[in-house]
């Protein structure tokens, strides 16, 4: 019973997540694909690219996720609610679900690809697939892990910490990024 209350109290927040993480893979592909990560300022270009698209996906991550914890803190404060720390972590979990499972897979199917022909073209099939859906990481992969998969495994890590730190500061009504006061005309 408390999955089911969780998917249906949650469940808009983590397609919006899986939406958000999507477009965000359509920028990273759009902004590291024009280098060339074989020369050095291609490389550079990329890895500067694929951070900068890596942070706009944190940012995006923590405005929604920090709305949810402020909702939450609120009612925490009026006892109207429970105080559940990890319900940002739990979001982003879920949410990430495939991002590990893409990431596990690439990366098995990488290391065993030299035993047989079928393993090497599902491994070439899994490689793109991955690469697509986690394309906002595309840029630091291709300037930097290249040649290490498993780099797809620990990525989505990171907006599952900043979805809870997110959460954490919501509860605290703390803001990272205040907005500026607006001077009347």
């Amino acid at each position: 019973m408390k999955q089911k209350s969780f998917f249906s109290e949650n469940g808009y927040e983590i397609v919006k997540l899986i939406v958000t993480h999507l477009c965000l893979s359509i920028f990273g592909i759009m902004v590291s694909i024009p280098f060339d990560a074989e020369n050095v300022s291609g490389r550079f270009f990329c890895l500067g690219l694929g951070i900068c698209a890596v942070l706009l996906y944190a940012y995006l991550i923590y405005t929604q996720i920090w709305e949810i914890g402020a909702r939450d803190g609120i009612n925490v404060r009026a006892g109207s609610r429970k105080n559940t720390p990890l319900r940002g972590l739990a979001i982003a979990l879920t949410a990430s679900i495939l991002d590990f499972l893409l990431g596990g897979a690439y990366t098995i199917l990488y290391y065993y690809q030299a035993y047989s022909p079928a393993l090497s073209n599902a491994s070439i099939v899994v490689g793109l697939v991955t690469s697509l859906w986690e394309g906002v990481y595309l840029g630091i992969w291709r300037a930097a892990f290249h040649s290490f998969p498993i780099y797809f495994v620990f990525a989505p890590l990171f907006p599952i910490l900043v979805a809870e730190g997110a959460y954490l500061l919501g509860l605290r009504d703390f803001k990272l990024f205040r907005k500026a006061p607006h001077k009347g005309t």
